[in-house]
């Protein structure tokens, strides 16, 4: 939307459902749900679920089950049961089976198109077991053959029942309090045979009245051994062939440095290590992932949780989050802070942001649906009475309403803001020096109505193959920023006719050589953008990623190309402000400062979004001034067209609400022309500007990207501010040799 010389505000919406949907009226973005934004050709992942409670269609049990369906339905696209499945569920009583439960939740995932983790065959802790385990059997391999072979079977396809796309073979067989560092031999790692104590129970708020705790103990390896494990997923594969087979434990989602999860998470690796190894005693053993539990509280380091899932990819093995929550009581957090569920989403955003970066990661699970029923504490009227805060740690709220972590989980599975990774995008050094030539033909620096934008482009000639082209390799670059979704763009014309081209990116990991394009473009002698977004993923170890141009039609005419990016799609350099405020000024007035932590939980006031550091703006005169960046070469070389155009805006403490915006303002024919995206900002939050501009102008002049007011001239915070072109999937098909 546009208008000349004066502000055209495009209002920021969100949709609330009304009544006869929920009888709270819950608030929902207009955006994606987090299952429209999974499982397509380019996403970083196929799964984004939650896990059903033990009879969640029951109005006597789950009474607002009609609001509890429908968000579940409508966001995941996987789901668990939490208890359904275990024996002591199960099989209550020796050889007496009950499936009603468990058959319902696999019924709810079909119904609603989503696929089924079965959570869990085996389980290690006392907790998943009946009684009857533990006082009248002996032979205990035959209990864990029977209860495998008769919970895969019972979702066969032959049975004509949904099918159990996952099978959570093994659970939490490792030690809860092993000390550090873990030994080489992960056996010594599992948890113990020791004399089994009176098991009296934690209840569903995880009351410790009365409790004994015999947690070390496991009947699996007191009585069949350490090799119980590998026999389990050998029995489940002979069951099933065609379903994914993971390990799941507890404590290993962030392992701390030096502690009894970072040495429990060595042994699981030291195990799954072993199980890949071709010359395991007896072959490989069929494990395909590793469920990593999450339930968090305080804070992470990023950096730690995508090395950690790293190692696991690098052994071939897929990356699951299975019990993802966030408590707002970790011991770190100011619990009387009102931003603590600004801090929480953050959180959630720097996880969802560290795992989509690994290759091998498929998909993550929140511990339940909302705030309502989760893991830590229920507060239905009569099951409680430790008298514990509600630590709210789930992205809906009790009343399902979308919490800063629902959005940050959109955001990171929408969005990863990443780096450059090609040098010299616009040939600019004037040399060839950073692109050598693929595949034969000759470069060379062209200037003048040759280039698309500033001084210079460059052009192919003497080609042999359609494929020949320039090219850089962007191998280390592109292991630093991680795998994921990329936008790859490049302007291109021909010296003479026409040719259908494209830009590919050729990935050779340790077994295979796989090809993500662009469309292709028909282009003739006049500059045409040849953009498109794409999946860039590996298995196990990354060897070789090089970006080149070419055609698809068996033409070797000469071609100019110009322009070539392949990073997050934004036009904003650093616009996370993570490397401070270089590069970033005011609009015509205004003092800026980067934030970080300092100013950030020491103060119980959230001056950054994601991340660890944002920008304040203060001494503003004027409703227009701002942080701003001159975005005008960034645009020419992206296009015209449909862009998203999206910011987070925070007021001072103590400010009123008043109306913010992310404006552009382009100068073309000699006249200004705005866009922006507005809505009510305050102090009391983080609040999201978001919307959808259509860009198009004559001779572009000028562009700057700026955030300002309305009304007023209060000091604000913003952060994580974008402008690109959306998402759309890429179907083009593969490139060539």
């Amino acid at each position: 939307m546009r208008r000349t010389c004066s502000l055209f505000l495009v209002a920021l919406l969100l949709t609330t459902l009304g009544s006869t949907l929920f009888a709270q009226t819950a608030q929902l973005p207009t955006s994606s749900r987090l299952r429209g934004l999974v499982n397509t050709s380019d996403t970083p992942v196929a799964y984004i679920g939650g896990v059903l409670r033990t009879r969640f269609e029951d109005p006597a049990y789950t009474p607002d089950t009609a609001d509890y369906q429908l968000v579940a339905g409508r966001e995941f696209n996987l789901f668990s049961p939490e208890n359904a499945l275990k024996m002591k569920n199960l099989q209550g009583t020796e050889g007496v089976w009950d499936f009603s439960d468990a058959e319902t939740a696999v019924q709810f995932a079909a119904d609603h198109n989503a696929a089924f983790h079965g959570h869990v065959l085996i389980g290690g802790h006392r907790t998943y077991n009946p009684d009857w385990v533990y006082t009248t059997k002996t032979d205990i391999e035959t209990v864990m053959n029977t209860e495998i072979d008769t919970v895969v079977d019972h979702w066969l396809p032959s049975t004509g029942r949904p099918p159990v796309a996952i099978w959570q073979v093994v659970n939490e067989a490792f030690d809860p309090h092993i000390t550090f560092p873990a030994n080489s031999d992960w056996t010594k790692g599992l948890r113990k045979n020791e004399p089994i104590q009176k098991y009296q129970g934690i209840d569903e708020c995880h009351s410790t009245a009365g409790y004994v705790d015999n947690s070390n103990y496991d009947i699996f390896v007191d009585k069949i051994g350490t090799g119980y494990i590998e026999k389990a997923f050998r029995r489940a594969h002979q069951d099933n062939q065609n379903a994914v087979l993971i390990y799941n434990d507890s404590g290993n989602g962030s392992p701390t440095p030096n502690s009894s999860s970072a040495a429990r998470i060595d042994y699981i690796y030291e195990m799954a290590q072993d199980f890949v190894n071709p010359l395991h005693s007896g072959g490989v053993v069929p494990i395909n992932g590793i469920g990593f539990q999450a339930h968090m509280g305080g804070d992470i380091d990023p950096s730690l949780v995508r090395s950690n899932f790293e190692r696991f990819s690098k052994l071939g093995l897929l990356i699951f989050m299975t019990e993802l929550d966030w408590s707002v009581t970790g011991s770190s957090d100011p619990i009387t802070n009102n931003n603590i569920l600004d801090i929480q989403g953050r959180r959630y955003h720097s996880y969802f942001d560290a795992a989509l970066r690994v290759p091998g990661f498929k998909g993550a699970q929140v511990w339940g649906i909302s705030d309502a029923y989760t893991y830590h504490y229920n507060p239905n009227p009569g099951q409680c009475s430790d008298g514990n805060p509600l630590p709210e740690p789930l992205p809906f709220d009790t009343s399902y309403n979308a919490k800063p972590a629902y959005y940050a989980i959109q955001d990171a599975l929408n969005v990863q803001y990443r780096d450059e990774t090609l040098t010299d995008t616009g040939f600019e050094s004037g040399t060839t020096n950073n692109w050598t030539s693929r595949n034969g033909g000759t470069l060379s620096i062209v200037s003048g109505s040759d280039a698309h934008s500033d001084l210079y482009g460059v052009k192919t000639n003497s080609r042999t193959v359609p494929n020949s082209g320039p090219s850089q390799d962007v191998t280390s670059n592109v292991l630093a920023q991680g795998s994921g979704r990329y936008f790859l763009r490049g302007w291109a014309k021909v010296a003479s006719g026409t040719a259908n081209m494209k830009l590919t990116v050729r990935l050779q990991d340790s077994s295979s050589t796989a090809f993500q394009s662009t469309p292709a473009m028909n282009v003739g002698t006049n500059w045409t953008l040849v953009s498109g977004w794409m999946k860039i993923s590996w298995f196990k170890d990354l060897t070789s990623a090089i970006v080149y141009a070419e055609t698809t039609d068996n033409s070797i005419v000469d071609f100019y190309l110009d322009d070539v990016t392949l990073s997050d799609g934004n036009l904003l350099a650093d616009a996370s402000f993570e490397s401070g405020i270089t590069g970033w000024t005011t609009n015509f007035g205004g003092t800026l400062a980067s934030t970080d932590s300092s100013t950030d939980l020491s103060t119980g006031y959230t001056t950054y979004y994601y991340g660890n550091k944002g920008v304040q703006v203060t001494q503003r005169s004027m409703p227009y001034h701002g942080v701003s960046q001159d975005i005008t070469s960034a645009l020419l070389a992206s296009g015209k067209g449909t862009y998203t155009l999206n910011g987070m805006m925070k007021l001072f403490p103590g400010s009123a609400t008043i109306n913010g915006e992310v404006r552009l303002r382009l100068r073309y024919d000699d006249v200004n022309h705005y866009y922006s995206v507005s809505g009510t900002v305050g102090a009391d939050k983080w609040y999201r500007l978001s919307g959808t501009i259509n860009l198009d102008w004559t001779t572009l002049q000028g562009a700057v990207l700026y955030v300002d007011t309305t009304t007023g001239i209060d000091s604000y915070y913003a952060d994580d501010l974008l402008i690109r072109k959306p998402f759309t999937p890429n179907s083009s098909g593969s490139g060539t040799q």
